[in-house]
């Protein structure tokens, strides 16, 4: 694991900071009792989840992050935690509210994944995407400084962590129209001027003081969010 992104200093530190805007943004749109939550790598999400009562179901195809989530959470009552491929595994239970945190970026067939999932949901419950905006105000900085194009689309160190496409405003629309959900609401949150590194050691009144003026410059913001209510 040396070397990697997961678990990295910057990961557990700034970048966990600055996701939590992003989770405290959506919070509020979980509906009880059910609660399948894709993808896992820490317990930023699922302390949250945890704290509403929800029963909490965990999927991640990844064996060493399932191990991770199995030592965290072992003393909980009400998670399962599944090891296997969400596009790959067949649902048959029923959830209240799904959460794709920061991980459709990895999805091979996005559009499929999402209509499959729509199909798991109770009646008026909620799907809630997140993922990294292409075009946040530090993407667009570097990608003036350097010409490169891979700024504003995917870079080495994402194509390493395995990621296989990059996401917009209008992009993550497209999604999930193309998905048929009707009732939906995206948004943004967190503007961020300058790269993890360079923001680690700012003040939270800095980064507190970004969020509220990402409010302004939506499109510039670091986390595109999309909270879809199945009827």
């Amino acid at each position: 694991m040396k070397h990697h992104y997961y678990y990295s200093k910057q990961q557990k530190g700034i970048d966990n900071k600055t996701k939590q805007f992003v989770i405290k943004k959506c919070l509020k749109y979980i509906k009880r009792n059910k609660v399948l939550d894709i993808g896992f790598v820490d317990e930023v999400w699922s302390k949250e989840i945890l704290k509403k009562g929800c029963q909490l179901t965990i999927i991640e195809k990844n064996l060493y992050r399932t191990k991770i989530a199995k030592k965290i959470l072992k003393n909980k009552k009400l998670v399962k935690i599944i090891r296997n491929d969400i596009e790959k595994i067949s649902l048959k239970e029923k959830f209240d509210t799904i959460i794709l945190g920061d991980c459709m970026q990895y999805i091979k067939r996005p559009v499929n994944l999402i209509k499959k999932l729509k199909t798991v949901l109770n009646k008026n419950g909620v799907l809630i995407i997140t993922v990294p905006n292409r075009l946040s105000m530090h993407r667009r900085i570097g990608y003036l400084l350097s010409k490169n194009k891979n700024h504003l689309w995917l870079n080495d160190n994402e194509k390493k962590l395995g990621n296989l496409r990059a996401y917009d405003l209008k992009k993550l629309k497209n999604l999930v129209k193309k998905a048929s959900f009707k009732k939906y609401l995206i948004d943004t949150c967190f503007l961020k001027p300058l790269s993890s590194k360079q923001i680690e050691r700012w003040p939270d009144s800095i980064l507190e003081a970004l969020n509220t003026v990402g409010k302004e410059l939506k499109e510039y913001c670091w986390f595109l969010y999309a909270i879809c209510k199945k009827s």
